[in-house]
């Protein structure tokens, strides 16, 4: 898969975001263009759509993870349990 891929770079911008303010806004921005690539090579057969396809089931993946990470993270001196983490 070529880092060229305007997903792939807002995806690296997504997962490697520190700042919980910042984060749903890239991990949206990654998805949407996530998406708009899926459809883009949704009717091609070559082996490197293949490729594609397999690399963006596991950005899509790992996005969910941090989503998910990140909702469930909580801070127990404030009581904010399953709020973003600050």
């Amino acid at each position: 898969m070529s880092e060229s891929y305007q997903w792939a770079v807002l995806y690296k911008e997504a997962i490697l975001e520190l700042d919980p303010a910042k984060l749903q806004t890239k991990i949206a921005a990654a998805r949407a263009i996530i998406q708009q690539r899926l459809d883009e090579i949704k009717a091609l057969r070559d082996e490197l759509a293949m490729e594609e396809r397999h690399a963006i089931a596991d950005a899509l993946h790992n996005l969910r993870t941090i989503q998910t990470s990140e909702f469930k993270s909580f801070n127990v001196d404030d009581g904010t349990q399953g709020q973003p983490a600050a």
